[in-house]
């Protein structure tokens, strides 16, 4: 049987993953209206071009990954696995635009780990990047808890279901669904 696009080559370290990803973009191949592979999807004007299996949300090309769990570490692997790294949230548009993407999709009672961490240098939060981290609200859970507040063994940034997906501080090694944003 011949897909209507192509599937990339897995090394034996890819293929132990087992990421639900892979299994996704076969699924989108076979499953495919479209005969010839999609390059670029873009779904509203003025969004960005996302090569798949990214989407554009606020301005960015995104996966908000709601099947597969894992930990911060994991699910950034996951992540570059894709040519791409767990999501920096450094602006209101893409902040709204994850929110809204996620309730949308009924997944608001999922946490979800970005790329902001203070391990190894506790208490000056970067995102992946190196970049700093922007601190208190509205980008970080202010209500119920002053966040970050976990000390030296929550060293990992995740949007909380609990705090209406602000930003709250978990140990890295917690279990949670992820977001990268392609590189």
């Amino acid at each position: 049987m011949h897909l209507p696009c192509p599937i990339p080559a897995l090394s034996f370290r890819e293929a132990k993953m087992k990421s639900v990803i892979g299994v996704l973009l076969i699924a989108a191949c076979v499953f495919s209206k479209d005969p010839q592979p999609r390059s670029q999807d873009v779904s509203h004007k003025g969004a960005a071009a996302c090569n798949s299996p990214y989407i554009p949300i606020g301005g960015r090309c995104l996966i908000i990954e709601s099947v597969r769990k894992g930990t911060w570490s994991g699910m950034r692997e996951m992540c570059q696995m894709l040519n791409g790294d767990l999501v920096k949230i450094n602006t209101m548009e893409i902040m709204g635009g994850i929110v809204e993407h996620i309730r949308d999709n009924g997944n608001k009672d999922h946490s979800f780990w970005v790329g902001a961490s203070d391990a190894g240098h506790e208490g000056s939060w970067t995102w992946t990047d190196g970049t700093p981290v922007a601190m208190g609200a509205p980008l970080w859970e202010q209500c119920t808890s002053r966040q970050p507040d976990g000390g030296s063994d929550q060293n990992c940034a995740m949007m909380s279901a609990w705090s209406c997906l602000h930003l709250t501080d978990v140990k890295c090694d917690s279990l949670n669904f992820g977001i990268c944003e392609a590189h």
